[in-house]
């Protein structure tokens, strides 16, 4: 429904006018009708607001031309249509140059002549106030957004995909790569791989060979971190974050991104990295003080039995005439020997402990490990001491490979089950179970495990369970359960190998305990990625050759010394051996004495 006019009729013919206005009232326009060209500015300036003003050209005092000058002074975009005779076409033309919208030439031969230029001159009217307010709304909306765009320390971007050119940037540009943004608007990319690094730019060529073949890769870049070069050859880490822009038919139209600096974030993660390894470092050293402490403690009463054991063996055969003491004597052999296997323990879970690094890490599979283990004679030898307790193995048909080392890993697993057969005196089940696992998200157990593909080893056992006291200490040297009835003679290294290994293969722990249940751990060891896999088969190809030529080997440890007499004599080499550096320098003297004088650059080794 189309809205009210409100019209101001200025007429002064009464009797013509009131006909007009009746009929103008009937067909829903509201009249206002007054005679004078002085009392319509009244009506003008008053409060009233009026839609349109229709005047007769020939007025009393103020003529239509006059009156339609002084509302253009106040009202200039107020709609005027006059109202003329034949003989004045000249004045209506003239109207229409000052401004009016339209001129009606009496006699109405139908008050539809008068009434469609009215409503036409209305509409025109309301369209353009509400043109111009939204033209206020837009630029103030513009002048806004540019604000925001001028003034933020992010860099907002848009590359137009037909052309390949970056038709805007924000100012802010100059902040993160020195170029001013009049520099870089208008280039199309291929001007602009300079600012790009090799590794990325192969993606922008692609893109511009080829843009709506490159959708799915624009996708996986909808959010990034790259390196590009600052104007003064600086390397700036940005992250950006980009979107496409589609016509009606789907295809792209243009890319728009936003940029931001992440230098100072990357070099503060860097810091951060190199003060988490310090402190590791700080962490690894607290532990092996505590370490030495420990040993010191533990060796101490292993060798004052040792020492002191016999000298009281000794004072007793002297002064005692009876056989019947060197019964007593075997047995005292027996302790001496039985400590000394228990320093020789200690000392086998500290070299677990300090000797092994990563490089000895190689694509391990978890599944190998333990039925290497299981076959041990060792292993065979302690479950034959404990009949009453099942073993289960519970593998994965085709586990993930991880970086490992069997050595330790077979380490890990004797510690692991030799708790669980301790923990069961009285029989019990024990399982050995592997299994492939993805995680989606952090999980939270004794340290946050981090998303990934794992490899998880268990080890599990329906024994005497942790108390919920000893859970804190778990993992510290030399802090054992033997005071609690099941675990004796324990060196206390057992499980402090296990988180030392675990930790070396960049591996997670997860224990769950219940009294009088059972314990499981579970060892999170990340799985092996096919990158890193080839890197290890590129390692593998690569064999030593087999030479010819003289070595020598010197060690003050003659054992030693043969050990590798032999293997480096199985590479094709002629050794030769000693045990000292003078013997060593004899040798050599002799040897160059030997030489040929016709090859003197030539050595004996």
């Amino acid at each position: 429904m189309n809205e009210e006019i409100n019209l101001l009729f200025v007429e002064d013919d009464t009797e013509s006018g009131e006909a007009t206005k009746t009929m103008l009232e009937m067909r829903g326009v509201k009249v206002c009708m007054v005679p004078t060209a002085e009392e319509a500015v009244a009506k003008i300036d008053s409060a009233e607001q009026y839609d349109i003003v229709v005047a007769d050209i020939h007025l009393k005092n103020m003529s239509g031309i006059d009156l339609l000058r002084v509302i253009r002074q106040t009202k200039e975009d107020l709609p005027v249509i006059l109202f003329t005779g034949f003989d004045d076409v000249e004045s209506s033309v003239q109207a229409l140059k000052l401004g009016a919208q339209d001129y009606i030439i009496k006699p109405l031969t139908s008050i539809e002549d008068l009434l469609v230029p009215v409503r036409n001159a209305v509409d025109v009217h309301r369209m353009q106030i509400k043109n111009r307010v939204l033209q206020q709304y837009l630029t103030k909306s513009e002048t806004l957004m540019r604000a925001i765009l001028e003034n933020s320390t992010d860099t907002i971007y848009r590359l137009d995909i037909k052309n390949h050119t970056i038709d805007y940037i924000s100012p802010s540009v100059e902040q993160i790569l020195g170029y001013k943004a009049g520099t870089i608007i208008g280039k199309n990319l291929c001007d602009l791989t300079y600012l790009i690094p090799e590794d990325f730019r192969k993606h922008v060529l692609t893109f511009i060979e080829s843009p709506d073949s490159y959708r799915e890769e624009i996708k996986k870049f909808h959010a990034f971190e790259c390196q590009v070069r600052h104007c003064n050859g600086e390397l700036r880490w940005i992250g950006v974050s980009q979107s496409i822009l589609q016509d009606e038919a789907g295809h792209m139209t243009a890319i728009v991104g936003n940029m931001r600096d992440i230098t100072r974030k990357k070099k503060n993660e860097e810091i951060g990295r190199e003060l988490q390894e310090k402190l590791a470092r700080v962490k690894q050293m607290e532990s092996v003080s505590i370490l030495a402490g420990g040993v010191a403690h533990d060796l101490n009463n292993i060798f004052m039995s040792l020492v002191n054991m016999p000298k009281v063996m000794i004072m007793e055969i002297e002064s005692c005439e009876d056989q019947n003491i060197f019964r007593e004597t075997k047995k005292e052999l027996q302790a001496i020997t039985n400590t000394a296997e228990r320093a020789k323990r200690i000392a086998g879970e500290l070299l677990d402990l300090s000797r092994w690094q990563t490089e000895d890490l190689q694509p391990t599979n978890i599944n190998h490990v333990i039925k290497k283990y299981i076959d041990d004679a060792s292993f065979r030898d302690f479950k034959s001491s404990h009949p009453n307790v099942t073993i289960i193995e519970d593998t994965a048909l085709d586990p993930w490979l991880i970086n490992g080392s069997e050595l330790h890993l077979s380490r890990v697993l004797m510690n692991l089950t030799l708790n669980a057969f301790s923990a069961m005196p009285q029989g019990g089940t024990l399982t050995i179970r592997t299994r492939n696992e993805e995680l989606d998200k952090d999980f939270i157990e004794l340290e946050i495990i981090p998303k990934g593909q794992y490899v998880v080893l268990e080890v599990i056992d329906t024994g005497y369970g942790i108390s919920a006291g000893f859970f804190n200490q778990l993992f510290k040297p030399f802090h054992t359960m033997k005071n609690g009835g099941h675990q004796k003679g324990g060196t206390g290294l057992g499980l402090a190998v296990v988180y030392s290994v675990v930790k070396g293969h960049s591996g997670y722990i997860s224990v769950y305990s219940a009294k009088e249940k059972g314990t499981r751990f579970s060892l999170y060891l990340p799985a092996l990625t096919e990158q890193a896999k080839k890197k290890h088969a590129d390692k593998a190809m690569i064999t030593p050759d087999i030479a010819t030529g003289n070595m020598m080997v010197v060690d003050d440890t003659k054992a030693y010394s043969n050990l590798m007499q032999r293997y480096i004599h199985s590479l094709g080499y002629s050794v030769t051996t000693t045990n000292s550096g003078e013997d060593a320098l004899e040798i050599y003297r002799k040897s160059l004495a030997e030489l040929s004088p016709a090859n003197p650059k030539s050595t004996p080794y």
